[in-house]
């Protein structure tokens, strides 16, 4: 007994062509595949190392003369101080750096005081008074601090500036008190050397009926020190992914090439012939499943063509007949369509 065959039928070359065409795939992606694992590329990228809190403050004062108007001896804060008043303007500078673990920290600074005209233009006149010769604090450890209290006479300020008045004949329109803490924070880390400037300044103008206090100070910091580190690229799970998921079909498909399809053969050919003409001549093609009760003696006429016996079967108004096949392997026994008569046979036989 012949068990049906459902396997798929290819032509030989097209067989090959296809597996040739999925081996080439399987190569390419295993060699993107190992590529992507073991010849990664090399990439640098910033590493925090060293994390650090650097946080500066400054709070002025305007301490009076001597007067009947205010009961307080000095002013604070965000003050508003009549001119005739003023006498000398109090800074609390100070700076505090934190970091995760020991290091040699230090911090050098100078302090500078000037008074400066200034025009639209530009600056008329200036004059600079240091306040504090370059400092310098060091210390191994964690935290390391900065406090100073600046204490700034009014008077030697406005007196320079009215002099320069009376000597220029140019009152410039802007006239201002500046003091300016500049230095730099320094920390020696194991992990590298850290440098950061220091920059504090307070300013007030002179000459005008009030003084008031503005301040530029940095906003507390949180940072790290950074390292540049080379190293292999992450692995690119999309692309491992995808491979992954081609070599899984490209294998699946060569299994289904080897044991899901079957060289074309030439009995596939007659019987896709027969489907043809099955399809096409349906209404006029009757199947028997026997054919010894039909006439033995007869005259049998072979045709060419089976457009020529389907003629035929209208002329003389006769069913085509064909045998319903005793195995699978044909859709048609013996591949052939014929009409029968009482006295002839009209045969077409595919081949």
């Amino acid at each position: 007994m012949q068990y049906p065959d459902y396997r798929v039928a290819l032509h030989r070359g097209i067989k090959c062509l296809l597996f040739g065409l999925g081996l080439a795939v399987l190569g390419v992606t295993a060699v993107l595949m190992l590529r992507g694992i073991f010849f990664r590329q090399m990439v640098t990228q910033q590493t925090p190392v060293y994390h650090y809190t650097y946080q500066p403050t400054l709070r002025s004062e305007m301490r009076l003369k001597p007067n009947h108007i205010y009961a307080e001896s000095t002013l604070e804060g965000d003050f508003l101080c009549p001119q005739t008043l003023a006498d000398t303007l109090l800074l609390h500078v100070s700076a505090a750096f934190e970091g995760e673990e020991k290091a040699l920290l230090s911090m050098e600074y100078t302090v500078d005081s000037e008074v400066v005209g200034e025009m639209e233009a530009g600056v008329l006149w200036r004059h600079s008074v240091p306040l504090r010769e370059s400092q310098k604090i060091e210390n191994y450890a964690q935290v390391l601090s900065l406090s100073e209290t600046l204490s700034v006479s009014i008077a030697p300020y406005e007196a320079f500036a009215r002099q320069a008045i009376a000597e220029t004949g140019v009152t410039p329109q802007h006239i201002f008190l500046r003091v300016v803490l500049r230095g730099t924070l320094t920390a020696d880390t194991a992990y590298g050397v850290l440098k950061k400037p220091m920059v504090i300044q307070a300013s007030m103008p002179l000459l005008q009926p009030t003084y008031t206090m503005e301040t530029d100070v940095p906003a507390a910091e949180t940072a790290q020190l950074e390292t540049v580190v080379t190293q292999r690229a992450p692995l690119s799970k999309p692309l491992l992914c995808g491979c992954g998921c081609v070599l899984c079909i490209g294998v699946g498909f060569l299994v289904f090439l080897q044991c899901g399809t079957r060289t074309y053969t030439r009995n596939d050919r007659l019987n896709r012939r027969v489907r043809l003409i099955l399809r096409q001549y349906r209404h006029r093609i009757v199947a028997l499943r026997d054919a010894s009760d039909l006439q033995e003696f007869y005259t049998r006429y072979e045709v060419s063509d089976m457009a020529d016996l389907i003629k035929i079967s209208r002329e003389m108004e006769r069913p085509v007949f064909y045998l319903l096949p005793t195995d699978h392997m044909q859709n048609v026994r013996d591949n052939c369509f014929y009409v029968q008569t009482e006295a002839a046979r009209f045969l077409y036989r595919i081949e």
